[in-house]
């Protein structure tokens, strides 16, 4: 299940005792395991360059443990193995038709972007790396700061523009994230009107695109996004 979330992503993940570092990286394999009390979020590079993520859940103190990004196989024509994979940033262009972190147009009218491993930097808990499209000069920097006591990963994102034409940001999220694999999920809001504020909703995840969404220009009563 896949959500693209816009400003600034926070992770929580708990409290409790420490016993692995921040940051872990598998340079043979390109994984990195990032780790606070209790939980554990993990992404590595296929070998065709793509960023994915691999894992978020219950603590891992041994990059060794996670398997591998890997480019998995077309089901079909219709189900491309890009509509499979967990990638960590996706750009919006080709057989990608869920919600990108990153949509763009060129002055060309060309829309496609496809973003790929260029480099990464590690200092204390701090990650960054660096995707680029696989032709333009249009760079994403994937920026992860881990507060291992206090168990929440920071994650923001950096975009240049380093063509020479214009080019026109349609939409930008600082992330896209993934639920751990499980049946049962539900949505959880707050609505309401005069005299019976803070209705609590409750209903099953499906297929498809939820918004939650106040015109009033700020939350409220009504509704409490």
């Amino acid at each position: 299940m896949r959500y693209a979330v816009a400003s600034l992503l926070v992770l929580p993940m708990f409290t409790g005792c420490l016993s692995a570092q921040a940051i872990q990286f598998d340079e043979s394999r390109k994984i990195w395991l990032l780790t606070t009390a209790q939980n554990s979020y993990a992404l590595g590079v296929s070998a065709e360059g793509e960023l994915q993520n691999l894992y978020w859940g219950g603590p891992l103190w041994r990059v060794a443990d996670i398997p591998a990004a890997t480019t998995r196989k077309d089901i079909s024509s219709f189900d491309p193995h890009q509509m499979l994979e967990n990638e960590e940033f996706p750009g919006w262009g080709g057989p990608r038709y869920y919600e990108p972190a990153l949509k763009i147009s060129r002055a060309d009218g060309d829309r496609d972007l496809v973003l790929r491993y260029e480099s990464h930097r590690m200092k204390s808990n701090d990650l960054e790396i660096l995707l680029k499209d696989v032709r333009d000069d249009i760079a994403v920097t994937l920026r992860y700061h881990v507060y291992q006591e206090s168990g929440i990963v920071r994650r923001s994102a950096v975009i240049r523009n380093g063509t020479k034409q214009v080019i026109t940001v349609e939409s930008a999220q600082s992330a896209t994230w993934y639920m751990p694999s499980g049946e049962g999920y539900r949505l959880s809001y707050l609505s309401g009107r005069w005299a019976a504020e803070m209705q609590l909703n409750q209903e099953p995840i499906r297929e498809g695109m939820k918004v939650l969404e106040s015109r009033l220009g700020h939350t409220g009563h009504n509704l409490n996004p």
